[in-house]
């Protein structure tokens, strides 16, 4: 999860962020399934360390399920996520380089209708990443993210399948 760093003072950042890794539906197991996602991030500074963050993205996700008839398939579903985050950040605000740990719930909306997917999913987000500062006002972040669903998403079967995903997440973001 990438956020801005603040000076001295609370600070507000927006901007940009894309992502990519690996999603999957607990508890099925399988290969790779390659997921992505694109949206807007934004950060308000509390303090020197601790801040709060929200971002709205579009997320394609999947993997492999158990489906109704017996078989196991490959599926893909679309979802408008809005993670929230309580951010620490380390260092000062005056430092180039600042690592950080973020973690909070994620709210997502399922994009397609008629698919057996339910309309909503909901999960816990945590990330570990740093953000460095090109010039003033301006930073490039780079996250290791992992989210785990905690709702069950496909209500024809009787087992509880749940989202998963991690990703690599890059991010540019500009102060207000």
């Amino acid at each position: 999860t990438t956020c801005g760093m603040a000076q001295s003072d609370p600070r507000f950042t927006i901007g940009s962020k894309a992502g990519f890794g690996h999603s999957f539906i607990m508890p099925n197991g399988g290969g790779f399934n390659g997921s992505w996602m694109v949206g807007l991030t934004t950060m308000y500074l509390t303090g020197e360390p601790l801040g709060f963050g929200a971002d709205a993205l579009y997320s394609s996700e999947g993997g492999m399920l158990d489906l109704v008839d017996g078989t196991m398939g490959d599926v893909e579903i679309d979802y408008m996520r809005v993670p929230l985050r309580v951010i620490y950040a380390f260092g000062t605000s005056g430092n180039s380089l600042r690592p950080r740990l973020a973690a909070g719930p994620t709210f997502g909306v399922n994009m397609a209708e008629g698919t057996g997917f339910k309309d909503m999913d909901f999960g816990l987000n945590a990330s570990a990443g740093l953000n460095y500062r090109l010039v003033e006002g301006l930073w490039l972040g780079l996250d290791a993210a992992y989210y785990h669903g905690l709702m069950d998403i496909y209500g024809p079967t009787a087992e509880n399948e749940k989202n998963g995903n991690l990703r690599l997440e890059l991010s540019l973001t500009f102060g207000l």
